[in-house]
């Protein structure tokens, strides 16, 4: 793109510095079948489309990491929106097949330069070696082999048989599209697309071997889930192929009851729980209580799914069996919503791998493709359970590694420290295998970004799945050793070449890093090439925080645009010596009748028109206000309004002192919080549990509220109160007792915390509720993670901005990082205006000790 840039205009390209210069070296880099300048010519039309999104990027990139910008350059740059640029980027490169195609390309080219070119030799006859590779591992003892070397339960330290067996499907995967690619991909991309489907099965597959046979008693294990074991005999009797006699006649004379009895049983000759289904002393014990399962179609009894084995193995069709229970309770554990009818061997095709078998029991290479395919799809039209099963994988991925490792009570923790024993560190399984198979899911997914690109709900959730799968990898402390290197720069760089082996991607980094880009002749970038793309952030008004400046405290106004933070030349109220705005939470403006109300003084609040605040305040008396004697503090105030005002309802979450606040439902702002209108006894809160944050809904047939208190979510609609979500952070007393915000955008609610405790991260869940058919708010997904201490109170400020004109729909996000840094981020609303769970980044810069304090969450001015 820097080369392409320069080409269109090389005086501004040389004004923006070195940085901004084009590494010819990387230009000139060949194979001897293709160079890094062919490929940029074949490709012309890409890069001429997206140069200015992908160039913007790069001078944004460079400015977030540089300190001494002037004001005005600073706002030249923050009057970008990246939002849309990344937007832009996004559906370029998940559209059709052109980005696609230039990595592929430039990968191949790349693997000149590593691994002593090793790979170099066997590109003249390339389609031949890698049909070799994809015809290798379609036999089964390959493909057994590679499954059994998944062993989570040994140490997961450097080196370990799961690094090295992760290593060799990544190596795999790659050597055959580089030889593909050299070949002038001759190979069908459907038959690229299986084969790398049946190595990540192998994955998923292997890690399902590993569970535990566990017991009835032990929930989440594999003997607890009989409906899952029902399931698996009725496919064994019905869709085996030439298996099924066995099996009928198996279960005629071993009644499944007493089957499933026998396995449960705790005595010395069986006893399973401490076993995983791989483990040959489970196995064996098993085959001595029943025989018959030592046998096999054929006169050489097979090892654990294959027929090309030594004639002394002792096991076959007890492996199909352990192979199916295993598979269908990992399934049902990390991809549905664990409810007893939800069991998905009876939905997953896995009839065509027990046909035309040969001397095998089993076609593994089509097992494996298949339990891929209920999760991801095959890279074609993908249907509403296909996109569910992916949204739910990924859920369970993300909360896993976002929580899993810090709250032992969470239920995803709970299912994997049930699934594999917890013999070891299970914060190591799941940094390294739960992570290591989130990168596998964020390389799958991306067959079905073509069909999410399309748009609508199946899109929503496509999109939902690949963020959580990436920000999966980026919560994995341990993901260089998944891979098999040590990442080193920006995560989309490895994200745009996923799959691409380690040394590849650190390559690619190094080659393209520049020195810092020239910020002076930004204001021309801005005008010849930031306004005709149509790529400037509206001007829409602006939020309030509240900052220490030179001459005290102040309450001021932080653009939207240009978000300029040079206090003293911005509209701003002293609020020093006797502070009257102390409370952020507790300025807030009403869409009812224009107005801004100060309620931090409970007894004494005031209000004054939005449009003139800056110049009047918020100091006009409330007539007739008479708050509950005790209160002192108002911590927050919402207002809601029904579609076109027809009823209004307001909350305040006030408090006497230092005792724990309460809430109070009005019949609007100027309604004063009393003993009669607190919702103390409707909300029943437990010992210790109180109000944090509540937010307002707007628009919609009712009243509507959340209230947010240190354990759970509690819903008011209409005046009727009910806790819609508990133990919303995932275990019971786990409360977050304080860094949390909530902010209602639309009809969209968006909760943004960090956990409680000395030891927690600084991480930040950020959270998207929606309401579920009946209008209740019971939806809850995790939108991304944030990596800040963000230190305040009230980091975090949001706004929706419905489509007026030209403007699309957008949620809008911005936040202080507790530190010196700024950034802003967010979505564009999907066609219907619902909300969209494809986050972008936007602008991000650094503004050292400007005094930064907090933010008021409930105001916007508009322009």
């Amino acid at each position: 793109m820097k080369f392409e840039f320069q080409n269109k205009n090389g005086s501004l390209s040389e004004a923006l510095g070195p940085g901004m210069k084009p590494n010819n070296n990387v230009l000139t880099m060949s194979d001897s079948f293709d160079t890094v300048k062919s490929i940029y010519q074949r490709n012309g039309s890409y890069f001429n489309d997206y140069m200015v999104e992908y160039v913007s990027g790069l001078l944004q990139h460079s400015y977030s990491k540089q300190k001494d910008v002037t004001v005005a350059n600073r706002k030249l740059y923050n009057s970008w929106d990246m939002v849309k640029v990344n937007a832009n980027i996004q559906q370029a490169e998940k559209k059709g097949t052109d980005f696609k195609n230039i990595i592929d390309q430039l990968y191949s080219v790349a693997t000149h330069y590593c691994q002593s070119r090793k790979l170099t030799a066997y590109k003249a006859g390339g389609e031949n070696w890698a049909r070799q590779l994809i015809e290798r591992y379609s036999n089964n003892q390959v493909l057994d082999e590679l499954i059994s070397s998944f062993k989570v339960q040994e140490s997961l330290r450097p080196g370990s048989s799961f690094e090295m067996a992760m290593r060799k499907v990544y190596n795999t995967i790659n050597k055959v599209r580089a030889l593909n690619i050299s070949s002038g991909s001759r190979i069908n991309e459907n038959v690229l697309q299986e084969f790398e489907r049946t190595l990540a099965g192998s994955v998923y597959t292997g890690l399902a071997m590993n569970t535990s046979w566990g017991h009835q008693s032990e929930k989440y294990t594999v003997l607890a889930n009989r409906s899952n074991f029902d399931d698996v005999v009725t496919f064994l009797k019905t869709q085996s192929g030439n298996q099924r006699n066995f099996w009928n006649t198996f279960f005629n004379q071993h009644s499944p009851d007493k089957f499933w009895q026998d396995l449960n049983y705790t005595g010395p000759d069986m006893n399973l729980k401490m076993f995983t289904l791989q483990d040959g002393e489970a196995r064996q014990r098993i085959l001595r209580k029943y025989p018959d399962l030592a046998r096999a179609t054929v006169s050489v009894a097979p090892t654990a799914f294959s027929g090309v084995v030594p004639a002394n193995a002792t096991e076959s069709f007890l492996s199909v069996f352990a192979l199916l229970l295993g598979v269908g309770n990992f399934t049902w554990l990390t991809a549905t919503d664990r409810e007893e009818l939800s069991n998905p061997i009876s939905l997953m095709g896995l009839g065509v791998a027990f046909i035309d078998t040969g001397l095998n029991l089993i076609q593994l290479g089509k097992f494996l493709d298949k339990v891929t395919m209920f999760i991801y799809g095959n890279g074609g039209s993908i249907i509403d359970s296909i996109a569910i099963n992916m949204g739910k994988f990924s859920q369970f991925l993300s909360n896993l590694s976002a929580k899993g490792t810090h709250l032992k009570n969470v239920v995803e923790r709970q299912i994997a420290t049930k699934m594999f024993l917890a013999t070891q560190d299970i914060a190591r399984v799941i940094n390294i295998c739960f992570v290591g198979l989130a990168v596998l899911g964020a390389a799958l997914a991306a067959y079905s970004m073509y069909q999410a690109a399309m748009g609508g709900d199946v899109g929503d959730i496509i999109f939902a799945a690949i963020n959580m799968f990436v920000a999966t990898m980026a919560l994995g402390i341990s993901i260089g050793v998944v891979m098999g290197f040590a990442i080193a720069g920006p995560l989309g760089i490895i994200i745009a070449v996923i799959g691409i082996v380690v040394a590849i991607a650190q390559w690619i980094y190094e080659s393209l890093k520049k020195a810092p880009i020239s910020i002076d002749p930004i204001a021309r970038y801005t005008q010849e090439y930031i306004r005709p793309r149509g790529l400037e952030y509206e001007d829409l008004g602006s939020y309030l925080c509240r900052v220490l400046g030179r001459n005290g405290n102040m309450v001021c106004a932080l653009d939207a645009k240009t978000m300029n933070t040079d206090w003293t030349n911005v509209k701003n109220i002293l609020d020093h010596n006797k502070p009257i705005y102390h409370q952020a939470g507790a300025l807030v403006t009403s869409p009812r009748n224009s107005r801004i109300y100060n309620f931090a003084d409970i007894k004494k609040p005031g209000y004054g028109n939005i449009s003139t605040f800056f110049d009047t305040g918020a100091t006009t008396p409330i007539s007739g206000w008479q708050p509950e004697y005790e209160l002192t503090t108002c911590d927050h105030a919402v207002e809601s309004n029904t579609r076109y005002s027809r009823k209004t309802a307001a909350i305040f979450i006030a408090r006497a002192g230092y005792f724990q606040p309460h809430a109070y439902l009005t019949s609007n702002l100027e309604n004063a919080p009393t003993s009669s209108n607190d919702l103390v006894n409707k909300l029943n809160l437990e010992p210790g549990d109180y109000p944090m944050d509540v937010v307002a809904i707007n628009d919609l047939e009712e009243t509507m509220f959340l209230i947010f208190t240190t354990r759970h979510i509690y819903q008011v609609r209409d005046g009727d109160v009910r806790r819609i979500i508990s133990n919303f952070v995932g275990q019971p007393n786990a409360p977050i007792t304080s860094s949390l915000t909530a902010l209602a955008l639309g009809t969209n609610v968006n909760l943004i915390y960090r956990l409680s405790g000395v030891d927690a991260p600084k991480t930040r869940y950020h959270y998207l509720l929606t309401r579920d058919n009946n209008g209740d708010y019971t939806s809850m997904t995790l939108l991304r993670t944030i990596n800040s201490p963000m230190s305040s109170e009230s980091p975090i400020v949001g706004r929706l901005f419905n489509k007026v004109g030209e403007l699309v729909s957008r949620m809008d996000f911005m936040y202080h990082d507790g530190k010196s840094g700024y950034a802003r981020y967010g979505a564009i609303m999907n066609n219907t205006g619902g909300a969209s769970l494809s986050l972008h980044n936007g602008v991000e810069f650094q503004v050292p000790d400007n005094g930064f304090l907090s933010f008021y969450k409930n105001v916007f001015i508009p322009r």
